[in-house]
């Protein structure tokens, strides 16, 4: 039975990196920064490995590519496997490690503080890991998938048996799927458990999402001077007139016919919205961008405030997609959170010139490091 409420205490430490080392991913052959601090800015010429180097804090976080499904992309050619470890401090000063080693036969080796890890699940719950990059609006415009992603990475964080109800209401739908595609009759047996871990899911979705949109509306409002104001509906995934126990018995033949499950928090959605339309008809691209750093932003923030746990954001060529205000606002807010962030950027001198007032933050130049990429 799942339980937990959205202000209890979680065993999760503050984190920082404090040195990171990569081989063999993508075009990184060997890379060894230490001494990162709050804010780091990650410089350098195209081809240098800027996006590669935050893609390996993104792949330690969440053992998933920010570009392909396919692993051995994500290793460097010629090599058998990569390799990612970090140390991370607390705020008393206490450091762990953490690392992963991918082969190009697919075997995956997880380790923290140097024990072998069994899930990826206990990397994460360190390292929680959020992206703004030029891509960050698609994952709003792709499909409801991506967009429950987003629900999902905040109810891990926030709830305690979050990432448990999760995985008992997938193995429910896919035995029912199964049961369903067979033609058996025992269908109604995982009709129970999916309706018991599913509305659980449900409703912690439901109050993230609603903590999320109040700390949203203030930084959009920071951010995004003279836009509109950007509000989020959850849509449940089964018509709000039955219960879900109800919807399934409704839609029991019609899956049967098809052959998978058709209604529950699987096709739940979330929907953004300006004045009632949908936001991706009335934004442009450029505010597009905007509403999801805003909203990165803001689930830093919110896992700060309940959970007193820092995020580390990684923060992909932002002045290029942004004008100086814009950009220095998203910055400003960035370093007012106290949270270590790792940014990216062409030439130095757009940090030091552009926002020199604003921050001074420790400058990476991979240019100096040519010799770890490969090229």
């Amino acid at each position: 039975m799942c339980s937990g409420t959205l202000f209890d205490y979680a065993a999760y430490i503050v984190m920082q990196i404090q040195s990171l080392s990569v081989l063999n991913f993508r075009n990184l052959s060997t890379l060894k920064l230490e001494q990162l601090n709050e804010f780091t800015a990650i410089v350098g010429p195209n081809g240098s490995g800027k996006t590669s180097f935050l893609e390996s804090i993104y792949y330690l976080s969440r053992g998933r590519s920010l570009r392909t499904h396919l692993s051995h992309q994500m290793i460097e050619h010629h090599a058998d496997a990569l390799c990612i470890h970090a140390t991370l401090s607390d705020s008393d000063g206490a450091q762990y490690t953490i690392g992963i080693e991918r082969r190009v036969t697919g075997q995956v080796r997880l380790r923290r503080n140097g024990e072998v890890c069994d899930s990826f699940s206990e990397i994460t719950a360190l390292l929680p890991v959020l992206l703004i990059d030029t891509d960050s609006h698609r994952v709003f415009a792709s499909g409801p998938k991506e967009r429950r992603a987003r629900l999902d990475w905040g109810g891990f964080y926030h709830f305690n048996d979050f990432a448990q109800c999760w995985r008992h209401y997938k193995r429910a739908l896919i035995q029912r799927n199964s049961a369903l595609k067979a033609k058996q009759q025992d269908v109604m047996h995982w009709d129970a458990l999916l309706v018991e871990s599913g509305l659980k899911l449900d409703q912690y979705r439901k109050q993230y999402l609603k903590r999320l949109e109040a700390v949203f509306r203030p930084i959009w409002a920071n951010i995004a001077k003279g836009l509109p104001c950007v509000e989020f509906q959850y849509v449940q995934g089964w018509d709000v007139s039955d219960s879900f126990d109800q919807a399934l018995k409704l839609s029991r033949l019609g899956d049967q016919s098809v052959g998978f499950t058709r209604v529950g928090p699987h096709r739940a959605d979330v929907l953004c919205e300006v004045d009632g339309h949908s936001a991706f008809h009335v934004l442009s691209q450029g505010q597009q961008k905007l509403m999801a750093y805003a909203l990165s932003l803001a689930q830093g923030a919110l896992l700060q405030t309940d959970r007193q746990i820092e995020s580390i954001y990684l923060v992909d060529d932002l002045t290029a997609e942004l004008d100086r205000q814009r950009s220095s606002d998203v910055i400003s807010t960035l370093v007012e959170s106290g949270m270590q962030v790792f940014l990216t950027c062409i030439q130095p001198e757009v940090i030091n010139e552009s926002f020199a007032t604003v921050f001074h933050p420790k400058v990476v130049d991979l240019s100096e490091y040519l010799g770890c990429v490969s090229t």
